[in-house]
């Protein structure tokens, strides 16, 4: 397996086994939460009377019994939250597997073919060879920076599964709850990033060569125009480190959960 691919291959493999060491342990700290919670609820509910009592506690029953659910089933819920974007990415767009080697073979592919395509004359000497290296080395660079903007969002991604049930037991109380709700936004978050890096890897697949081809420049290419090409794949990897974190926050920054502790 490519060492790239290994990174989050790694990852994925952990993420049964954390949830697995984790989910009791969660368990455990949500029952504390929630039983110290209705306590204090219970002293609000004796200043209330009956009919308060009655509504509030079925509500908080309610609540309770969905979060537990979740978090027993967590696995096959919350946690296929990312996958379920990747799932939609991919079928819109019809990449294959998210794979960072690929992306990064794209880059070699790219900066082979500039270096290779770079044979005028004018480019023979060695001041121009050397260019012609840091042409080829810059693609490289922007294709790797690409690939690892992929690895760290599929290691979030894996994290997420892993150790995200840890968090969610913080809902058991109204005191804790917001660290469970700025977990759950992290969650879309992450799924957000992974939906728009599926979207921005497939168009730009092959975009350097694209390029190249379509210039007619597959040989004689200048040094100008050797220099404009390169521009392009730095441009590219900015635009996928950028826009999806740009566009998760915008999205993500007044999302909350309303408290189910109302009470």
């Amino acid at each position: 397996m490519p060492i790239l691919d290994s990174i989050t291959f790694a990852y994925e493999r952990a993420a049964v086994g954390l949830f697995n060491d984790l989910i009791f342990e969660a368990q455990a700290i949500f029952a504390l939460l929630a039983t110290a919670d209705l306590a204090w609820s219970l002293i609000v509910w004796a200043r209330k009377g009956r009919g308060a009592l009655v509504i509030d506690l079925g509500t908080r029953l309610f609540v309770l019994g969905l979060v537990f659910f979740l978090m027993r089933f967590y696995l096959s819920t919350i946690g296929q939250i990312p996958a379920m974007f990747v799932d939609a990415a991919v079928e819109l767009t019809g990449l294959g597997a998210l794979r960072p080697s690929a992306v990064f073979a794209d880059g070699i592919s790219a900066g082979t073919a500039y270096y290779g395509a770079s044979n005028d004359l004018a480019l023979m000497w060695i001041p121009a060879i050397l260019l012609r290296l840091f042409a080829m080395i810059m693609t490289f660079i922007a294709f790797f920076l690409i690939a690892l903007r992929l690895i760290i969002t599929l290691v979030e991604q894996h994290v997420v599964l892993g150790v995200g049930v840890f968090f969610l037991a913080f809902s058991g109380s109204r005191w804790t709850w917001p660290i469970a709700d700025g977990y759950l936004r992290y969650v879309l978050h992450v799924a957000i990033r992974l939906f728009l890096l599926v979207v921005l890897i497939d168009v730009g697949r092959n975009l350097a060569i694209q390029w190249l081809v379509g210039t007619g420049l597959t040989s004689g290419i200048s040094l100008r125009e050797l220099m404009t090409l390169v521009a392009g794949p730095m441009a590219y990897a900015w635009v996928v480190w950028n826009v999806p974190t740009t566009l998760a926050n915008t999205v993500t920054a007044h999302v909350h959960l309303p408290s189910p502790y109302a009470s």
